[in-house]
């Protein structure tokens, strides 16, 4: 079973009118699909302006023991770039959390809630920071969080809490719904 396929059911109380026209509130019930993905962006925003600390603190471990030398700021800008999609990309591969996502307690699984491979990982952070540069060269800046996660659910990427997981393995471990514990 996969993450896109859990389903939930949620009830909601609908307002309708009774026989003399009094408003009463009818419970119902509907199944709708499951979705563990994070929806705070500030979350997830501030746990990628760590991975860009991160990664300019291991430019600057570099340059100091000279494996990097430093000549203008378009280059180091461009290590630098290269830096935080290298990072991110391997930590996320190997522990399924980079930098950022580790001190906000933020994993990013797959549709089998298992880590990303290194080239999922690699294409995802360099898409994440492709719209990061659009959003900080241009001035529409409206709709592209919910184009990023739309993206990242077309691809089935989920970037879930780490408490999350336990849940969701349960989940398709026993085929059933979250709400019927």
């Amino acid at each position: 079973m996969k993450i896109s396929e859990l389903k939930e059911f949620q009830k909601v109380k609908r307002p309708s009118r009774d026989q003399y026209g009094n408003r009463i509130y009818e419970e119902v019930e509907f199944e709708k699909l499951y979705d563990p993905s994070e929806t705070s962006l500030n979350r997830r925003f501030f746990s990628k302006l760590m991975d860009i600390a991160f990664a300019i603190a291991v430019q600057i471990s570099l340059s100091k023991i000279g494996l990097i030398e430093t000549s203008s700021l378009w280059f180091d800008l461009g290590i630098l770039l290269v830096l935080i999609i290298l990072t991110s990309s391997l930590m996320e591969w190997t522990i399924g959390s980079s930098f950022g996502k580790l001190l906000f307690n933020l994993e990013v699984v797959n549709d089998y809630c298992k880590s990303l491979s290194l080239k999922r990982s690699m294409y995802k952070n360099i898409f994440s920071f492709g719209i990061i540069f659009v959003l900080f060269f241009s001035h529409v800046t409206v709709g592209f969080s919910g184009f990023y996660t739309k993206w990242l659910k077309k691809r089935s990427i989920y970037v879930i809490r780490r408490t999350e997981r336990t849940v969701i393995k349960k989940m398709m471990q026993h085929k059933y719904n979250i709400s019927e514990e």
